[in-house]
């Protein structure tokens, strides 16, 4: 079996180019902190297994931590794929895709749940 790479790819339209800086500075200029929001979110790159991230795009608000887990199982409806197994690249972009929807989709749900207490 060919040695396959674990390596991640970058998530589809985050981090891969600064077209958003000249909205973000348009923003920026003209006081719109929700585009101010979504253009730094979009300059953001997924970050490291086991690293931690902070969100800060306006000085007055909150940060806020992601902490990515260092596991490479994915856990869904019962069953458990390690990214390990995966003998093409194709599966291993697929299983990485996943991996990173369901990290997110927790970190959200995280969130939601410590803010409204």
């Amino acid at each position: 079996m060919p040695e396959v790479e674990l390596e991640e790819p970058s998530s589809s339209g985050h981090g891969d180019s600064n077209d958003h800086d000249d909205i973000l500075e348009w923003a920026k200029a003209n006081g719109h902190g929700s585009l101010q929001i979504i253009c730094e979110y979009y300059r953001l790159r997924c970050p490291d297994r086991g690293s931690t991230l902070t969100f800060q795009p306006l000085e007055h608000l909150h940060s806020l931590k992601f902490h990515r887990p260092g596991e490479t199982l994915l856990h869904i409806a019962g069953s458990s794929i390690d990214l390990r197994s995966c003998s093409t690249s194709l599966e291993v972009a697929e299983a990485h895709s996943a991996l990173l929807a369901e990290e997110e989709a927790t970190a959200l749900s995280v969130w939601t749940d410590v803010r409204m207490f």
